[in-house]
């Protein structure tokens, strides 16, 4: 579980990377500048599947964490990760459902 709250800790970075790369690619197209943020096809494709693939594997996460929690197990990641998961999965859940940008 450790290294499964690392690994979505990470997800979620990148999720915050493509919604930066997202905004940044938005204002160049305005511009007419039609250049790529990574001149690396490949990272950016594999940052944007971490990051959009990251509120399944935060929900996967936090789910867990609460069956844990609710079994009175103890918990093999720090609890700070756990806050910042949730915190994340909140904006994710309004970027993906409530924004129209």
């Amino acid at each position: 579980m450790r290294f499964f709250s690392k690994f979505v800790f990470i997800c979620n970075l990148c999720f915050i990377a493509v919604i930066v790369m997202r905004f940044v690619e938005m204002h160049k197209t305005k511009a007419g500048n039609r250049d790529a943020i990574i001149p690396l096809p490949f990272v950016e494709g594999t940052l944007a599947l971490l990051g959009y693939m990251a509120i399944i594997l935060n929900f996967v996460f936090l789910l867990t964490a609460i069956i844990m929690k609710l079994s009175r197990k103890a918990w093999t990641f720090q609890k700070w990760i756990f806050w910042i998961n949730l915190l994340f999965f909140f904006l994710q859940i309004y970027f993906h459902l409530f924004y129209n940008g």
